[in-house]
């Protein structure tokens, strides 16, 4: 993820001093509940969470008005539904007076006859047992199991799939539009949770089946995946092999359990207040075959939703003009900035360029170009990855979809969202042919297309969203308080041999990387983990 660059801050630092310069950074999801057996996909209401309507065989007073009688709903009274596209609303039919709607509080108020009269206003008579579900201590959750293997020699991150030549934008639209486009829910009940691993093994193709299908699973309930050798054991049941981050050589993300292939995401204190815009974990050169996001504590005074949106829902939303217009111009993407005073003489600011080049490029294991005043501010010489179109087919189902980072790295759209990203590592999207910044109507486009279809997963300890890196693209809202949740990345599976390659992780780091990760230890961290 590019979002941000401590790691750069870090790189730039030590160019610019070898040079001996100063320089002046919901859910519309198919769901399954399991019930010995999966049953046929459900649509639910867009952006909120499943409806379900419980009526118990005690009678169910409802306190209304002062000018309302109460009405009791007996228990032989059939709920009427009905379906629009927009929402599904359960009507009960009775003859009395329609409520007055009032806040769910207790109110007094005086009768005809002049006695005080105790109104209590009704919920909904009915608790979701998904919410504020109760974690492990944070010692259990995160406790390392080291009777298992080691995984710290994991895949590398296998090189990025494109193959988007020849696209017809029009019929890639059109194509998009027949495709599901939800995140596809998994809900645990109380015999899926007593199978523990199990469940996953037995489930494994049907679970796969419906990855490749919506682009994202949301398991819902799981009492497994609360720590991380729980969350181990379920991905390996369903027979993913871990990778690195496509960033790992630059230290932007720690570990939170080396041995078990898991990295923290973004808790870190200091950026609570930045919204992560929608993004494939993936660079022009390296991009992960699958996520497995895990929850294991939710932030502890609100926010920080987990952000989903299905690329071929943006795809077919997005404006045809403007589709085809970024896909023959293709865009390129700036990382990070370092600000040279203009008045410096050509020569020097050439050996600056070719100095952080040598530095910034090793580091970051992308196709980079060092470029100057990109963004048209004077002196600022900027880290810009190749040409990337934004629409690309699906490495297995070859079905086009919105493939690229614009969303988060758009410098007109992180200025107008909470932004917690210092100048050197705020990111910038450009026209390809032109290297000019794409306009604000484009960005604006991007923005509406792309954030229509964001479904904002309010994550338990023990969910886990897993993701088809290519097909979904995700993000995280702002937060306040304490947050811990963590990632593993996959690689391909074994019969996509040649799409993995053969790259395996060097445990050892090169002297380059021991000495810039030592200069970070003063940037915020995330949680503290002695398998970093």
């Amino acid at each position: 993820m590019r979002f941000s660059s401590p790691a750069l801050i870090a790189v730039l630092a030590s160019a610019a001093a070898t040079a001996a310069f100063t320089t002046t950074s919901s859910i519309s999801a198919a769901t399954r509940t399991s019930r010995n057996g999966w049953l046929s996909a459900i649509e639910t209401p867009t952006n909120q969470d499943e409806k379900t309507t419980a009526i118990d065989d005690e009678e169910l007073p409802f306190f209304l008005s002062a000018k309302t009688n109460p009405i009791k709903i007996e228990k032989n009274v059939t709920p009427k539904i009905e379906n629009t596209s927009e929402q599904t609303t359960i009507k009960i039919e009775n003859k009395a007076e329609p409520a007055i709607k009032i806040d769910n509080k207790v109110e007094k108020s005086v009768d005809n006859e002049g006695s005080e009269q105790m109104r209590v206003a009704p919920d909904a008579g009915y608790y979701p047992e998904w919410e504020n579900r109760p974690g492990l201590p944070i010692e259990k959750a995160t406790f390392v199991d080291t009777s298992k293997p080691d995984l710290s020699a994991m895949w590398e991150c296998p090189i990025t799939k494109w193959d988007s030549d020849g696209i017809d934008v029009e019929k890639a639209q059109q194509e998009a539009k027949e495709m599901a486009h939800n995140t596809f829910e998994i809900r645990a009940s109380e015999e899926d949770n007593a199978m523990g691993t199990q469940f996953f093994i037995d489930n494994k193709d049907e679970i796969r089946k419906e990855l490749l299908k919506h682009g994202s699973i949301w398991f819902r309930g799981f009492d497994l995946m609360k720590s991380f050798s729980g969350h181990r054991q379920m991905y390996e049941s369903l027979g993913l092999d871990p990778c690195l981050d496509p960033l790992h050589s630059s230290g932007l993300r720690k570990f939170a359990s080396e041995r078990d292939a898991i990295y923290e995401e973004v808790n870190k204190p200091s950026l609570r207040g930045h919204y992560i815009g929608l993004h494939c974990e993936s660079t022009s050169k390296r991009t992960a075959a699958y996520a497995a996001f895990v929850c294991l504590q939710k932030a502890t005074e609100g926010g920080g939703r987990f952000l989903v949106a299905d690329g071929a829902a943006i795809l077919a939303e997005l404006d045809t003009k403007l589709a085809k217009k970024l896909y023959e111009r293709k865009i390129r993407i700036s990382v990070s900035n370092l600000d040279i005073p203009p008045s410096f003489p050509g020569a020097i600011k050439n050996g600056i360029k070719d100095l952080v080049g040598a530095a910034v490029a090793p580091k970051f294991d992308m196709d980079l170009e060092m470029i100057y005043e990109a963004d048209g501010k004077p002196g600022r010489l900027q880290a810009v990855e190749n040409a990337e179109c934004p629409i690309n087919r699906h490495p297995v189902t070859g079905k086009p979809v919105w493939f690229n980072n614009a969303h988060n790295h758009s410098r007109k759209l992180r200025d107008r969202r909470p932004c917690g990203v210092p100048e050197v590592g705020m990111t910038e999207v450009f026209y390809a042919d032109t290297l000019e910044p794409i306009t604000l109507e484009d960005a604006n486009e991007i923005k509406r297309a792309s954030e229509k279809h964001i479904t904002a997963l309010a994550m338990e300890p023990g969910d886990v969203l897993l993701v088809d890196n290519y097909r979904a693209l995700h993000g995280r809202d702002v937060f306040q308080g304490d947050r811990f949740h963590a990632v593993s990345w996959f690689t391909w599976d074994q019969e996509q041999t040649e799409w993995r390659g053969t790259e395996r992780r060097t445990v050892e780091k090169s002297a380059m990387n021991k000495a810039i990760n030592s200069m970070m230890d003063w940037l915020p961290k995330d949680f503290e983990s002695n398998q970093s």
